[in-house]
C-alpha cells in the first residue's frame, strides 16, 4: 500500500483567508536564519493562506491560476482558488498518488495501485500515458525534451531485499520506456531506497527526494545519464537540530532549486550548484511540516502535514550596481511551468 509521509499536528486553526502581505523576519538570536536577509536572492510574499481540512496534503498541482488539491485517504481532488474557495470536486477513478503539470493544461498523474501513468487532458478527459507493470509509480514530473520522469518502486518500504527494484525511468508520451536508472554507490550497489519526487533542473540535472527510513530522506542530484553529482544537505544544521529531511523538491527557469523540509518546518532556496541561498518560508511564519511543493511561473502552492495549504510569490530582488545605480532585475522571476 502507498503511504504518504504522515506527520502529527496541532489541531490550532488558521484563517480562511490571508491579505497579501510582505513577510517581515524579525531579529532573533536563536533563528538558524539570522543573516540570511543580506544573502538573500529573491524576496517572499504570502498571497494567501488557508486550511483545507485538518490531514495530510500528499500533492498537489497549480492550474490555470487555481490548484487541483489531494488530501490524504480522500478519493476526491478538488479545484480550489488561491483565496481556498471550491471550484469543483472530481473523483478521476482512480486514487491519485502524485499529480505534476505536463504543459498546456494537461496534469500527469501517479495510480499507484494500477501501475499506470495518466493523464488529465485539458478537455477534462483521463487517458493512460504509461502501463508501469510489475512496479508502482510514486512521483513524477515532465522534461524539457517533453517527457516523463517517473519515480518507480516494488513496495513501499524501506527495508530492501536483495531482490527489490528502486529506478527512475524516463518514458515518452506514446508509454515508451527510453532510459533507465537504478544508479549504485561502491557501498552497498543501491542508489535509491525508495525514490518518492522528481524533478529535472534546467541544466539538465536530476532531483531525487528518497526516502532511506520512515523518518529520514535526503536530496540526490544526478547528472542527465543518471549518474551520482552530490547529495544535498541543505542549510548547514546547527547541534540539536533536527535533520535535513526533505519531502518536495522544483527549481526555476535559472536553475535555482525549491525543496521543502519536513522536519526543518522550512521551504529552503538552494543555488544552481545546490548550496544553501536562503529559506524562502519558515516555522516562524506558520509553516509545519511542509510535504507537497508545487509552482508555475512566479508562485508557489505549498501543502502541509496539518492540510495548511500556503500561496507565496516570489520576485528577484534588487540589487545596487557598483557605481551606485539600482541595477533593475525583471520584475518577476518566471519559474518553470514543468516543475
Amino acid at each position: 500500500m502507498a503511504r504518504p509521509i504522515l506527520v502529527k499536528t496541532n489541531k490550532s486553526r488558521g484563517s480562511r483567508k490571508a491579505r497579501i502581505q510582505r513577510f517581515e523576519r524579525a531579529v532573533d538570536g536563536s533563528s538558524p536564519d539570522e543573516e540570511e536577509d543580506e544573502h538573500s536572492v529573491y524576496v517572499v510574499s504570502k498571497v494567501s493562506a488557508f486550511r483545507h481540512g485538518s490531514g495530510t496534503i500528499p500533492t498537489l498541482c497549480p492550474a490555470s491560476g487555481n490548484c487541483w488539491v489531494h488530501k490524504f485517504g480522500s478519493i476526491y481532488n478538488e479545484l480550489l482558488t488561491p483565496e481556498g474557495d471550491l471550484i469543483r470536486s472530481s473523483y478521476f477513478g482512480f486514487l491519485v498518488n502524485h499529480m505534476a503539470s505536463a504543459g498546456n493544461g494537461e496534469i500527469l498523474m501517479s495510480d499507484y495501485y494500477e501501475m499506470n501513468v495518466k493523464m488529465l487532458t485539458k478537455s477534462g478527459e483521463i487517458i493512460d500515458v504509461a502501463d508501469t507493470r510489475p512496479l508502482h509509480p510514486f512521483g513524477l514530473c515532465i522534461t524539457l525534451d517533453d517527457n516523463f520522469l517517473v519515480c518507480l518502486v516494488d513496495g513501499d518500504d524501506c527495508i530492501l531485499s536483495e531482490n527489490s527494484v528502486r529506478t527512475l525511468a524516463r518514458i515518452n508520451r506514446q508509454g515508451e520506456t527510453i532510459q533507465a536508472i537504478r544508479g549504485s554507490t561502491s557501498r552497498d550497489g543501491r542508489l535509491f531506497t525508495k525514490p518518492y519526487r522528481v524533478c529535472e533542473n534546467r541544466n539538465l540535472d536530476i532531483l531525487v527526494v528518497d526516502w532511506t527510513s520512515d523518518r529520514t530522506s535526503r536530496l540526490l542530484v544526478l547528472s542527465e545519464t543518471g549518474q551520482l553529482k552530490l547529495i544535498c544537505k541543505g542549510r548547514p544544521r546547527k547541534f540539536g537540530e533536527m535533520p535535513f529531511n526533505p519531502s518536495d523538491v522544483c527549481c526555476n527557469s535559472e536553475s535555482y532549486v525549491l525543496v521543502s523540509d519536513l522536519s526543518g518546518h522550512t521551504v529552503q532556496l538552494l543555488s544552481p550548484d545546490y548550496q544553501f541561498v536562503q529559506n524562502i518560508i519558515a516555522a516562524k511564519d506558520g509553516i509545519e511540516y511542509p510535504l507537497a511543493l508545487a509552482m508555475t511561473h512566479d508562485v508557489i502552492w505549498l501543502g502541509s502535514g496539518n492540510g495548511k495549504v500556503t500561496v507565496l510569490r516570489l520576485t528577484k530582488k534588487k540589487r545596487p550596481e557598483a557605481n551606485g545605480h539600482l541595477d533593475v532585475e525583471s520584475k518577476k522571476s518566471r519559474l518553470c511551468i514543468i516543475c
